[in-house]
């Protein structure tokens, strides 16, 4: 049994909202009936938002796809890529910023035959990466045709 401080009546506990380890000092039917006389006082409304990681379809910040994509270049970047591959490298990513700064449209560095793909899974070597306008690399997104692949 428990007392109830606004309609001071002792009632059992299944009659109390539960609080943390303990029960609310008024029993359902008062802090209902206050919490009704707020809300009709106010012109607040309480909306309640689903949990996004319950969702299908989740919407992640820009940040977690950024963070993805690093982890995959680097899973997908070989061990045996020496130093000068690693300056090809540097110089398409100067490249790429130069066209975005001649052209003043921005420009991607894009992987020939995509890092994640159901069907095939290419590196992140020098051979495998273009300059693109971002609109066409966003357009590409992440298909692949064997027609796409350029062999010397």
């Amino acid at each position: 049994m428990k007392h109830c401080t606004a309609c001071d009546k002792k009632l059992p506990l299944t009659n109390f909202h539960k609080k943390g380890s303990g029960y609310h000092s008024q029993c359902k039917q008062c802090r209902n009936a206050s919490n009704r006389e707020w809300n009709a006082k106010c012109d607040y409304k309480r909306v309640r938002t689903p949990n996004p990681t319950k969702q299908k379809g989740i919407c992640r910040p820009k940040k977690f796809w950024r963070k993805l994509y690093k982890e995959r270049v680097k899973e997908a970047t070989p061990n045996w890529v020496k130093l000068h591959h690693l300056d090809q490298m540097q110089y398409l990513y100067d490249l790429r910023d130069d066209a975005t700064i001649l052209t003043g449209e921005e420009h991607h560095l894009d992987h020939i035959v995509p890092l994640n793909h159901p069907d095939i899974c290419g590196l992140h070597v020098p051979w495998n990466l273009q300059v693109l306008p971002a609109n066409l690399n966003l357009k590409k997104s992440n298909t692949w045709e064997p027609s796409q692949t350029i062999c010397s």
